[in-house]
C-alpha cells in the first residue's frame, strides 16, 4: 500500500506540478514532499514488520523494534518541524 501511495505522489508531482519539488526534495512546505516522505516511512515500517514476522530470525526482533522507534522519532521530528515553520 505504501508503495502505491509513493508512486501516486511521484506521478502527481511529475505530471501536474512539472517536477516542482523533485524526487529528492525535502522542502516540507510542499504537500507532495510531505506525502512522499510519509509514504516512504510507511514502506520502511512495513518492511521492518515483515522482517520481524520471519520465525527463522529471532535475533532480528530487537533490531526491528529499535528501527520502528527510529522511524517514529523521524516522523515526529518532521511533524514538529512543520508546525514551527508554518507559524
Amino acid at each position: 500500500m505504501g508503495t502505491i501511495l509513493f508512486l501516486k505522489v511521484v506521478i502527481e508531482d511529475v505530471r501536474f506540478h512539472q517536477g516542482i519539488s523533485g524526487i529528492w526534495s525535502f522542502d516540507m512546505r510542499e504537500r507532495v514532499v510531505r506525502e512522499k516522505i510519509g509514504s516512504g516511512l510507511v514502506i520502511l515500517s512495513m518492511s521492518l514488520l515483515l522482517q520481524k514476522g520471519n520465525p527463522n530470525n529471532t535475533t532480528l526482533s530487537n533490531h526491528v523494534e529499535f528501527g520502528q522507534s527510529i522511524l517514529v522519532a523521524i516522523g515526529y521530528g518532521l511533524s514538529s518541524g512543520i508546525s514551527t515553520s508554518t507559524s
